[in-house]
């Protein structure tokens, strides 16, 4: 029942909030979309796990779309072999995460606050590692990497990247959920 809330609510975030998700007498999670939409195409906007993790990545920078290990396991997401690094924080720090243009760039961007306990790890984090990476990883995938240059009291902040504005639309509705509990496929029936 959770997956097919969270489900529900990345549906209702991206826009799409005639569309529902429940969990079967079978016990699987049937959501019914307009006849008129890609399945497939929709099942990939809110199928990732949705697993936000800040990550100190020290004096090392990290290439953008390098698959990492940490040390918060997903059993559902790849753990490569190599270094493991120490995430600082996961979804479960944010509270509102929004897709905006970026007004320097011809990109988007996601915009988000923390929660109180979130905004008390980051600051702590920032204001201790000034001058090291702080990564922005997404289902164990570096999305940035970038320098503190100062501690973050405020508890918002911002990622930026080579976002469109559906994947910016998407990022942030994963962000304000619950990671999946298990991964999902789309099936036919």
């Amino acid at each position: 029942e959770i997956a097919a809330q969270t489900l529900t609510d990345r549906c209702g975030l991206l826009g799409y909030s005639y569309i529902s998700f429940e969990v079967s007498d079978a016990g699987e999670i049937v959501g019914r979309i307009p006849t008129t939409m890609d399945a497939a195409e929709f099942a990939k906007k809110i199928s990732s796990i949705g697993l936000l993790e800040f990550v100190d990545f020290g004096q090392t920078p990290i290439k953008e779309g390098t698959t990492i290990r940490t040390d918060l396991e997903n059993k559902y997401l790849p753990q490569v072999e190599g270094q493991e690094w120490h995430t600082v924080m996961s979804n479960d720090g944010i509270m509102t995460a929004l897709a905006s243009k970026d007004p320097n760039y011809e990109t988007y961007r996601i915009d988000f606050a923390l929660t109180e306990k979130g905004t008390k790890i980051f600051f702590e984090h920032t204001s201790q590692n000034i001058g090291t990476y702080l990564g922005i990883v997404f289902d164990k995938s570096v999305i940035a990497s970038p320098i503190i240059h100062d501690a973050i009291p405020s508890g918002q902040g911002v990622v930026s990247g080579n976002f469109t504005q559906e994947t910016a639309e998407e990022l942030a509705a994963a962000l304000q959920t619950k990671p999946l509990p298990f991964p999902i496929r789309l099936s036919n029936r």
